[in-house]
């Protein structure tokens, strides 16, 4: 009888298994990773900033829908207007935003501004420097749900700071008081 080397007749010989990854297959996956990372991350921050500007329009609407149905509600003119302190109107829709009862006569050429009463509804500032810019000073609703407007206005612009494409929206609101928001340019 033969007998057997040492290493391979031992009850207990296990071949020898691999631990862990060789330095080679390290950098392979690395430079994957890199390449679908280089790709992925400049489509995602245009997929935020458009997120983040479609979210404000929507804000930006829903006040303008809110007013619209309270002011049909209720049968009584109400006010989305500019508002940086969140009580009075002001000037500068980037500040926020009020919805309000409005005590001001409506029809007049051209409409005169505000008279608020109670606030019906308070919008936050605008986030991440975005604008919001080129509408009326504000938006009166009549009872009828009709828009208060001396003429057919230009569309509020929103844009967002390094705007690319097609991230900014144009909101338009017509006399009948539609409201119709389209993808803009920047």
């Amino acid at each position: 009888m033969k007998a057997c080397p040492p290493s391979s007749c031992s009850p207990s010989y296990r071949p020898a298994r691999q631990r862990g990854v060789t330095l080679l297959e390290l950098l392979v996956t690395l430079l994957i990773f890199g390449v679908v990372a280089g790709i992925a991350l400049p489509n995602m921050r245009n997929f935020m900033q458009s997120n983040q500007v479609t979210s404000q329009a929507n804000t930006f609407v829903g006040a303008l829908n809110l007013a619209r149905g309270e002011a049909i509600t209720r049968g009584v003119n109400v006010t989305v207007c500019a508002s940086s302190d969140q009580a009075t109107c002001g000037s500068d829709w980037a500040d926020g935003w009020i919805v309000v009862l409005d005590t001001a006569v409506a029809g007049a050429s051209p409409p005169n501004d505000p008279v608020e009463g109670t606030v019906l509804q308070v919008y936050s500032p605008l986030e991440g420097g975005a604008t919001l810019t080129n509408g009326p000073a504000f938006i009166r609703y009549t009872s009828r749900g009709l828009a208060d407007l001396a003429a057919d206005p230009d569309p509020y612009q929103l844009r967002t700071p390094n705007c690319t494409g097609e991230q900014g929206r144009d909101i338009d609101v017509s006399i009948t008081g539609q409201i119709t928001t389209t993808d803009a340019t920047c």
